[in-house]
């Protein structure tokens, strides 16, 4: 199993009977933000079934995808980025953005700020919430001393 901090502990059996319904996604042609966060949520579990099993060359190209469609699934919901629905939208794809920059990218500072940046868009995000507690606790535990 691949434990992602928000939450998204996926085995792989599970994941291994999904990879061949997931081959055929294709990415959206519209410019509705939540069109492509909802793809790219698509792929994301692709990657992360990918990584499980055994396969990382192959998941880096689809969290690449996944990593640009979340951008733009961001500057799609710009112009609309104070209303309710779409500072919800815009948490779930600083979130995901979060979990691929950690998990793949082990870049744990920009992950925090994607983390951060879901909270300023919607507070009450708890898989940001939890991720980036357990991202402040890990990075203190690793700044202390050892004896």
């Amino acid at each position: 199993m691949i434990p992602f901090h928000g939450g998204h502990v996926l085995r792989a059996a599970a994941l291994a009977a999904l990879l061949p319904c997931l081959a055929h996604a294709e990415a959206p042609t519209s410019q509705d933000p939540a069109a492509h966060l909802n793809y790219a949520s698509v792929m994301f579990y692709k990657g992360v079934g990918l990584l499980q099993a055994g396969k990382a060359d192959e998941s880096r190209a689809v969290f690449q995808a996944v990593e640009a469609e979340l951008r733009l699934a961001m500057e799609l919901s710009e112009p609309k980025r104070a209303e309710p629905d779409t500072r919800l939208l815009r948490s779930q794809c600083a979130f995901l953005l979060g979990e691929v920059t950690l998990n793949v990218l082990n870049d744990r500072d920009a992950a925090k700020a994607h983390y951060e940046e879901a909270l300023r868009e919607y507070p009450e995000h708890d898989g940001a919430l939890r991720a980036l507690a357990g991202l402040v606790f890990s990075l203190d535990q690793l700044s202390k001393p050892q004896p």
